[in-house]
């Protein structure tokens, strides 16, 4: 009997090892074959990565600067963009062309868009001067409205801080603020799913899950600017400089909330609403979510508590106006022209 177990138990065990093995054999085929998909699929999307701007040289790599607009305007809107956003280049182009009566400057950091990718440093003094260098290598104004997406405000807030005269105020779209991160832990946004990412990424195989290309499902871009953006996806959806500065993120915002609000920068920050019409009943998604809500029969405000917590937080700085607009968290992918209305509104105003 016990000889018939142990036979049983090995046989067992050459089975899991024959599945195991041939595991491992299928799926290095897979990313083999990707491998050779991919190199070739590069070579023919090559002609849809040129550059929008030009290439400028900072600290012997190349960081990709678009300058667009009135280089003659009072006013130079630098645009800082989120970690992890590879396209804003591209996505950007229909709001320049709203704001085409100032000066307008976009930099792609190292490890995105059209700038060299390379084991560069991430911490937040490093990320603002290959900024403020790509920037001055192209303009040489000596103050800048900073407009910054998402996790680019603790860039923004650091360069205000650290150089206070070349800042005249801070326009945020979505924009996150340090004291957000104080309670996540260092490596949050950096954890093995990232390193397979960037694996998966330099085989190739990552162009097999369809939901990585974007979608222009508010008709705002052309079919060439799409192609671009499928592009980029596919040459750089995740690179090294992306997965630095994913490990540098929650550091850099801690050491930023060190210095406190910065009380003396005029900030105007606007922040997408879903649940604010026309876009509640555009988009399926929320408006189920929207319906859940209401079919409890809780008296439960969605639109209003949608941003509350920006809302409480800015009311205690003086120097913040806080705008929501009808739209998705990505603002600028529904409704530039809104957007654009607004920032002109706010630089009028300023003195």
């Amino acid at each position: 009997m016990r000889k018939e177990k142990s036979k049983y138990g090995l046989l067992m065990l050459k089975v899991f090892i024959a599945i195991i093995a041939t595991l491992i054999i299928t799926v290095g085929c897979a990313l083999v074959v990707a491998s050779f998909r991919h190199k070739k699929l590069l070579e023919e999307e090559k002609q849809y990565l040129v550059p929008p701007g030009e290439l400028v040289e900072v600290d012997g790599h190349q960081i990709h600067v678009m300058q667009e607009g009135d280089k003659t305007s009072d006013y130079t809107l630098v645009f800082l963009h989120g970690n992890n956003t590879i396209d804003a280049s591209v996505t950007l182009q229909p709001l320049f062309e709203k704001l085409s009566n100032y000066n307008l400057i976009y930099v792609d950091r190292s490890g995105y868009g059209f700038s060299d990718d390379w084991d560069c440093p991430k911490d937040v003094a490093s990320m603002v001067e290959e900024s403020r260098t790509a920037v001055k290598s192209v303009d040489r104004g000596k103050s800048y409205i900073l407009v910054a997406a998402k996790s680019a405000g603790v860039e923004a807030l650091y360069w205000a801080e650290k150089y206070p005269d070349e800042v005249q105020a801070v326009i945020g779209l979505g924009m996150y603020f340090p004291e957000q991160y104080l309670e996540l832990p260092d490596d949050n946004y950096c954890t093995f799913k990232n390193k397979l990412l960037l694996g998966l990424v330099k085989t190739g195989a990552h162009r097999w899950a369809k939901s990585i290309y974007p979608e222009d499902k508010y008709s705002v871009y052309t079919s060439m600017q799409m192609k671009v953006r499928d592009a980029l996806a596919s040459a750089k959806l995740y690179t090294k400089g992306m997965y630095n500065e994913d490990a540098e993120i929650v550091k850099n915002a801690k050491l930023v909330a060190q210095n406190g609000w910065p009380e003396e920068i005029k900030m105007y920050l606007i922040y997408a609403n879903p649940f604010m019409e026309p876009y509640l009943h555009e988009d399926a998604d929320t408006l189920e979510i929207y319906n859940e809500v209401a079919k409890q029969g809780e008296e439960y405000d969605c639109e209003t508590a949608y941003n509350d917590y920006y809302r409480t937080y800015f009311k205690e700085h003086k120097n913040v106006t806080m705008e929501e607009i009808s739209g998705p968290e990505r603002l600028v992918l529904y409704n530039p022209q809104k957007i654009s209305e607004l920032i002109t509104g706010y630089i009028d105003k300023l003195d």
